[in-house]
Formats: structure tokens, C-alpha cells, sequence
């Protein structure tokens, strides 16, 4: 199964944490992940998003976020990937976003020559990255 860059909100769809059912397609790579046929890579701005939606209450991880991510983290199929100069680069000029966070998680999807699994909506009308959902 091809590996996929995960964007957030489908990253706490499959843990139950977000709102919203997945396509069987996109539930099928997930688990492929983590029986470890498959990879998902979750860059690390998509922590950081789960953390600030932890800190306004929007959301909730049990039994605490640092544990939760530990608890990902180890799943055969996930890989944390790390925020890099290279990534950088490729979010440079992506003003179509005007979120941040959707610059760099769709620069570490071409940066790694990847699909990205994401329902939004603008990143998937930008045709700058493969979109899978």
C-alpha cells in the first residue's frame, strides 16, 4: 500500500477524537498502517495542531496528550515527520493557504512525493499536492 502524509482532521477522525466518519478508503490505509502493511506519516506541525486544539478545549486525549502521542507514535505504520529546512522551502510561497499549518502539511506531502489524506477542501482545489479520501 502506498504510504500517505495524514492532515489532521483525518488523523482524529480514525483515533475517534475528531468528528465526522471516514470514506472506507481512507480507513482501509489507516489500518493497513497499524497492522503494519501500510505507512502513514503524520507530519509534526499535525502534533502541534492537536495540541492547540487540546489547549482550547475543543478536543480531548486520554489519558493525557503526551501519552496519546507516545501511544501513536509506536503503531508499526505511523511515522512522526519531523519539520526540516527542506519543508521549509516548499511552504515558502504556498499563499494560497493562509493557514500555516496547511503550507507546511502540504509541503511535507511534496517534499516527500506523497498523497496527502485530506477532506479540506481548498487544499484538494489547489491541485498542488495528490489528495486521497
Amino acid at each position: 500500500m502506498t504510504p500517505c502524509v495524514v492532515d489532521t482532521h483525518a488523523l482524529l477522525r480514525y483515533t475517534g477524537v475528531g468528528s465526522g466518519r471516514l470514506p472506507v478508503r481512507v480507513r482501509r490505509i489507516f489500518e493497513a498502517a497499524e497492522a503494519g502493511r501500510g505507512e502513514i506519516v503524520i507530519p509534526i506541525l499535525v502534533a502541534w495542531e492537536t495540541a492547540l486544539l487540546v489547549e482550547d478545549g475543543a478536543i480531548r486525549l486520554r489519558p493525557s496528550f503526551a501519552l496519546w502521542w507516545d501511544t501513536l507514535a509506536q503503531l508499526p505504520g505511523f511515522h512522526i515527520q519531523p519539520l526540516d529546512l527542506e519543508i521549509i522551502k516548499a511552504a515558502y510561497g504556498l499563499t494560497v493557504f493562509p493557514d500555516p499549518s496547511d503550507r507546511l502539511i502540504v509541503a511535507t506531502a511534496r517534499t516527500l512525493g506523497l498523497p496527502l489524506v485530506s477532506a479540506d477542501a481548498r487544499i484538494a482545489e489547489s491541485g498542488l499536492v495528490e489528495i486521497v479520501w
